[in-house]
Parts: C-alpha cells; sequence; structure tokens
C-alpha cells in the first residue's frame, strides 16, 4: 500500500448528537463545510478504496491495545499561514490533565489529547508511508477540529474571542475511528469503514455517519456531474451538499420561520437546483436567528435568485438575499 490519494482519509468524527455548535460555526465560516464532515484528521492523504479492506484490518491490529477514552473540546486555536490567511480550530484535550499533553502554538503553550496523539502515532507506524501529517510540523502531529478560514490576524483573534464567548464545552468517547473518502473533486466524504477501539465492537448507532460503500455510479468512477444526472428534480437528493455552487446569504428572515418553511420556499423555485439550504438557529431561544443560507448551482441561479426574489415576502418579511461573503 503506497499510492495515496487526498480523496480518502483516517479520521476521528465526534457523533452526530455533539455537532451542533461545530456545525453552526462551519457553515458560515467553513468553505468545507460541505464536503467534510467535522473531524480530526489522523492520516490524510490516505489510500484507494481498493485498499481499504487490508488498511482497516491493519488499523485494528495497530490500535488493538488502546481502549475508548474520551475527548473534550473547549478551546479555540489557530494556524497562520502567511499575512492574508488562517485557520480556526478546536483542540481536542482530555478533562482529566494527566492524559494531556502541551504543545507551542503561535509561541503560546496549549495543551492537547495525548491520548490522540498517541493513536496517530500508532496509525502511522502502521502506514508510515501516510506521515504527511507529522511532518508538517517540527512538533510533530498537530490535531485539530477546522472550524474557519480568515484572512488578517486580527480578524481570526477577533473571531477567535466571540467562539470562546459562546461556546459550550462538549465530550464524547471515542469508540472507533473512520475511514472515509469521496469520488471525484465536487463529492462529500462518505464512511467507508469503522475501525473499533481495543476491545469495543463498531457501534454503527453513536457514530454520526452511516456506513456507505461505493454505489454502482461510483464503482463505475462517475462523479456525479450535472452532465451524468436527470434534472427533472430540482431538489437534488436533499441535498447533495456538493460545496462547488454559490452560497447565498438570506436574511431579514422571521424569527418563527421553521427549517421545512425555509426549503419549501426555495423548492417552489423551479429556475433553482438546490445545492445546499439551512435556517440557522438560535439554540437558547429555540428560534431562528432571522437568517440562514442557500447554495444553488451556479452564477447564473444565483444572479436569478436575487434579480427575482430579493425583496419577496416570506411570512410578511421581505427577503434580503445577497452572495454570502
Amino acid at each position: 500500500m503506497s499510492s495515496k490519494v487526498h480523496t480518502s482519509a483516517l479520521c476521528l468524527i465526534p457523533p452526530k448528537h455533539i455537532w451542533d455548535q461545530i456545525q453552526a460555526i462551519r457553515k458560515i465560516h467553513d468553505k468545507s463545510y460541505v464536503r467534510w464532515y467535522p473531524h480530526v484528521n489522523l492520516l490524510y492523504p490516505f489510500f484507494t478504496y481498493d485498499k481499504f479492506e487490508d488498511a482497516k484490518q491493519t488499523a485494528i491490529d495497530a490500535l488493538s491495545e488502546i481502549e475508548p477514552f474520551e475527548v473534550t473540546f473547549k478551546e479555540f486555536g489557530y494556524f497562520q499561514h502567511g499575512k492574508r490567511s488562517s485557520t480556526v480550530f478546536l483542540w481536542p484535550q482530555s478533562n482529566n490533565e494527566d492524559k494531556n499533553m502541551t504543545l507551542i502554538n503561535n509561541d503560546e503553550e496549549v495543551t492537547i489529547s495525548a491520548e490522540v496523539r498517541e493513536v496517530q502515532r500508532r496509525l502511522e507506524e502502521a502506514f508510515p508511508v501516510c506521515n504527511d501529517l507529522s511532518t508538517r510540523s517540527d512538533q510533530g502531529f498537530i490535531p485539530h477540529l477546522s472550524v474557519g478560514q480568515f484572512k488578517s490576524r486580527q480578524h481570526t483573534l477577533d473571531m477567535m474571542d466571540q467562539f470562546q464567548g459562546n461556546f459550550e464545552s462538549i465530550s464524547f468517547t471515542v469508540k472507533e475511528l473512520y475511514i472515509i473518502s469521496r469520488i471525484g473533486k465536487a463529492e462529500p466524504f462518505k464512511v467507508r469503514s469503522v475501525i473499533p477501539l481495543g476491545s469495543s465492537t463498531p457501534s454503527y448507532v453513536e457514530p454520526t455517519p452511516e456506513i456507505a460503500p461505493l454505489s454502482e455510479e461510483e464503482e463505475k468512477g462517475v462523479s456525479g456531474d450535472d452532465n451524468n444526472n436527470n434534472n427533472s428534480n430540482n431538489i437534488k437528493n436533499k441535498y447533495p451538499n456538493r460545496g462547488d455552487g454559490i452560497n447565498l446569504f438570506v436574511s431579514n428572515l422571521s424569527f418563527k420561520l421553521k427549517q421545512e418553511q425555509f426549503e419549501k420556499y426555495f423548492e417552489n423555485i423551479k429556475e433553482i437546483t438546490i445545492y445546499s439550504i439551512a435556517l440557522i438557529m438560535d439554540r437558547n431561544r429555540l428560534r431562528c436567528k432571522g437568517f440562514g443560507f442557500v447554495e444553488v448551482r451556479n452564477e447564473d441561479e444565483a444572479r436569478f435568485l436575487i434579480k427575482n426574489h430579493n425583496g419577496k415576502y416570506l411570512q410578511n418579511r421581505g427577503l434580503n438575499i445577497k452572495k454570502a461573503k
């Protein structure tokens, strides 16, 4: 197993019931929101689909002595890629200080889960060719869950402060890891194999994603582009979450608006193809925050919506529609 691709990874994925806070941030700020699950990559790039069965068994053997462990997300960090580019993320940590270790990031000491590092070390030992993530830094592998990309350093710090002030600590038990892959550049990742830790067995219930073998089309190498789709239904698999469309910001919405009502309004517009749609909710007040996002296929459809539906009424409120920044 020597051929690596950027369309597969071995990663840690939190269970879906704790996604809300993470996804609320990613939906607005993460360019990879529709393509990736919220995740911590352990090995990336990884192998091609035909190597997954062998890779799964090798990983299970490598982690046979690692029992399930707790991970907590409560603190944000960032990587500065240049003067005008940075990534904000969550550190995976343990509530048990004895199971943490320290690293230096942006000249500051930070705490991360030593158990996550150990899992990655054992996996890399089993797959030595997959050492990309541990060779990017002098400190070796730096585990993180990305939530967004930003430009200036000050903007990054301001957004981190905002996220930190509103974020409630979330914890979960890591019982298994996942091999994920996608077919073609536009498709979202799907789980292909589950790797249980230690003596645990795959739950298939608590993990977020369902296991998805390759479909017949994927087996044939079809990436699912528009040339291969019958466009008789403008709501594609409700929704394909392709991530290569045009994202629109829709505001001035009623606080009483529900997700289904928001979807229905745009589903009834036959001139567009919806790639993703989300009404942003206030978790504390259990109501809409007054805005949402709609991703459509291309620039023409975006212009059509702005020209023909900006100002149109939904629950007695005039819609404000513009391109998302």
